[in-house]
């Protein structure tokens, strides 16, 4: 009976609830409320305002390299997602050398509505060259040698995109 208790006593301190440990190389993550960011201002390397009726033209994934600190700022503008979305950012550096930006909702309730959401992140220790960020089934290959650039992801009309007010 005593070895039993033991064996319990072991397997509940192994299995306490502890904060799970996603492994991700992003810092300085920034998720945005309904319709996205007006501005990231200081908290971000790079100054980002959002233009309105930019913003709702297309989804895209931007980026920028200040080869100074060896740092890639990444920003992906006009996610539609449901409006009581609670996404969280995180960033794994896979084997083959790449980034997969997983933005994930974590919300356990639904809105009859729909928005859209920024997530920003900066990855450091990037070395000058190529690098590839993996964000669900694209793959966007940049050069940090070019210093920023923008990927367009998705061009369709989202009807309810207003940008940030």
């Amino acid at each position: 009976m005593r070895k039993y208790l033991v064996v319990l006593a072991l397997f509940g301190f192994l299995s306490c609830d502890q904060a799970p440990q996603t492994g991700s190389v992003a810092v300085n993550v920034r998720v945005s409320g309904c319709q996205g960011f007006k501005s990231l201002g200081k908290t971000a390397l790079t100054p980002y305002v959002q233009d309105s009726a930019e913003y709702c033209a297309a989804e895209k994934l931007r980026w920028s390299y200040r080869a100074a600190d060896r740092t890639l700022e990444v920003l992906h503008t006009r996610k539609p997602e449901n409006c009581a979305a609670r996404l969280e950012l995180s960033v794994q550096k896979l084997e083959d050398g790449s980034y997969r930006l997983q933005e994930i909702n974590t919300s356990t309730v639904s809105a009859r509505c729909m928005c859209c959401f920024d997530t920003y992140c900066e990855l450091p220790d990037i070395a000058v060259g190529s690098v590839s960020l993996v964000l669900d089934s694209l793959v966007c290959k940049l050069s940090t040698a070019q210093g920023s650039g923008v990927f367009v992801l998705d061009t369709s009309t989202l009807v309810f995109c207003h940008g940030a007010r």
